[in-house]
């Protein structure tokens, strides 16, 4: 099976936990959507508020995050910090094929960072999923082609030595405001020397597959992320679909939709995955379920007016950013 594939069945092993209820009731308490605080941060939306910025949070809520996080019980700081750990430990047996030779890299590909967290996790970093659970995501995470090309070019990137963390936040950061359909400066660089075969390809090919891991393991992890509020990822059909286009342009394919007002809309968010099919009866050929994860949502202001998503598509990979990967 593909890597998608594997992360459909994935989220079923997150959304039958028997331990499921409690941490999504714990997970929840620090929401920022719940609160009015606008979308949850990507890529690490299991400790919510404890991201934000804590002085705006407390300006708004009367205490920051971190102060509310005084009032709860020890059982629910082990529950929140241990699923955490439990995720970013996940990542790492995920970023299994850099060890040996790029270790240096493996930290900052990983979307779930270290945390100074206030209790002691043990006993409670098993909560959503055993090692053999796992096991078949993390065989076919492996399968992804980013490996591959980050370990073929390393011998000319090791010429010129990158820093990791600050290259793979700010060029992932530029896409992310780029917007689906839009295209970074150095996107534009990357395919100029892909066409010249330019003596710098190998850095560009080499970068590039590190965003399209990071990218895919920040999307895997979204659907554990899900796996606590929903059996199956939401889906919208042609019956909902009003119009849509299909783009091309920036490092992905992405899609700008128009459609009616349901009731489901009202439980998405910026970062949340959604399976789409555009199909109509009477074309020939079908793309069938896409699965798509939403850049932005524009919510009917009435019953009678449209709702507008932006979104980006996910391939095979678990990638956005397939472009950025040679064919």
């Amino acid at each position: 099976m593909s890597i998608k594939e594997t992360a459909h069945a994935f989220h079923k092993i997150i959304w039958n936990s028997s331990n499921r209820e409690e941490v999504k009731s714990v997970v929840s308490k620090l929401s920022p959507t719940a609160l009015g605080l606008g979308s949850k941060i990507f890529p690490t939306p299991m400790l919510g508020l404890l991201l934000y910025n804590q002085q705006a949070v407390k300006r708004y809520l009367g205490k920051s995050a971190v102060e509310l996080l005084s009032s709860w019980s020890e059982r629910d700081l082990k529950i929140l910090f241990g699923v955490h750990s439990q995720v970013r430990r996940f990542n790492e047996e995920c970023l299994a094929p850099l060890v040996s030779q790029l270790p240096e890299a493996v930290k900052d590909l990983n979307p779930y960072k270290a945390y100074s967290q206030m209790v002691s996790t043990g006993g409670f970093e098993e909560l959503l999923f055993t090692n053999e659970h796992a096991e078949d995501i993390i065989q076919s995470f492996h399968s992804h082609s980013g490996f591959g090309i980050a370990l073929s070019t390393l011998s000319s990137v090791k010429e010129r030595p990158l820093d990791y963390e600050q290259t793979i936040q700010q060029l992932n950061m530029e896409i992310v405001e780029a917007g689906p359909g839009g295209k970074p400066e150095w996107v534009n660089n990357y395919e100029e020397a892909e066409r010249w075969n330019h003596p710098d390809i190998d850095l560009f090919r080499h970068v590039g597959a590190l965003l399209s891991i990071y990218n895919s393991l920040a999307n895997l992890n979204q659907f554990i992320f899900q796996g606590l509020f929903q059996s199956d990822l939401i889906q919208m059909n042609r019956n909902q679909v009003l119009d849509y286009v299909w783009t091309t342009a920036g490092p992905g394919p992405s899609v700008w939709l128009m459609h009616i007002p349901f009731g489901y809309m009202y439980l998405l968010d910026p970062t949340d995955l959604i399976m789409v099919n555009f199909d109509r009866s009477e074309q020939k050929h079908k793309e069938g379920d896409i699965l798509c994860v939403i850049h932005t949502q524009i919510m009917p202001l009435s019953e009678t007016e449209p709702g507008i998503l932006t979104m980006r598509v996910i391939d095979e990979q678990l990638n956005t950013y397939s472009y950025l990967i040679p064919k």
